[in-house]
């Protein structure tokens, strides 16, 4: 009998060494399931940060478009623009990179844009001066010369930083 137990000695050994690896993987195995659910999870958030944003922006023409003085915040001609960037505040950010020019689509519409930076975190004005948080494009068209067609454009981004691997861009568009 002391043969045969002689002969067995490294088996525990082997035993609680295979356990071990057994349990070491399905331990890896749940880790990479949980890593994997929260970098899903934070991109979620991030991706509902931008589509707020674009929210913002498509608000914020709505509301100058509807409430502006004499009806003429955006440009339907060359003549017709009476505000400036500085004179658009929407969530208390005011406006920036403000520009009318013809459209490029060729029917005599009109296209009004215009940024918006908000000053808190990385998208501090001071920090980055020229990256906006949203972009907004107020196209006034008027086909049949009696009634003017507003189509508004708002991308919204979860982040200042452009070279930001994470930033993810939504947009959002207004017809009316």
């Amino acid at each position: 009998m002391n043969k045969l137990f002689k002969n067995k000695n490294g088996f525990t050994l082997l035993f609680a060494s295979l356990v071990v690896s057994l349990l070491l993987s399905i331990g890896l195995a749940i880790l990479n399931i949980t890593l994997q659910q929260v970098l899903l999870s934070s991109a979620a958030k991030e991706s509902q940060f931008a589509f707020y944003n674009a929210d913002t922006g498509i608000e914020c023409a709505l509301y100058w478009d509807k409430n502006g003085p004499s009806g003429r915040i955006f440009a339907t001609s060359s003549q017709s623009n009476s505000l400036v960037a500085s004179d658009i505040n929407c969530n208390g950010v005011t406006a920036s990179a403000w520009s009318s020019a013809l459209s490029n689509s060729g029917d005599g519409s009109w296209d009004t844009s215009f940024d918006l930076i908000y000053p808190t975190g990385e998208c501090d004005v001071v920090k980055n001066p020229t990256t906006p948080i949203v972009h907004i494009v107020v196209n006034k068209s008027f086909p049949d010369n009696i009634n003017t067609y507003t189509d508004i454009k708002s991308r919204g981004y979860n982040t200042c930083d452009a070279n930001n691997p994470r930033r993810v861009e939504r947009g959002l568009e207004v017809q009316y």
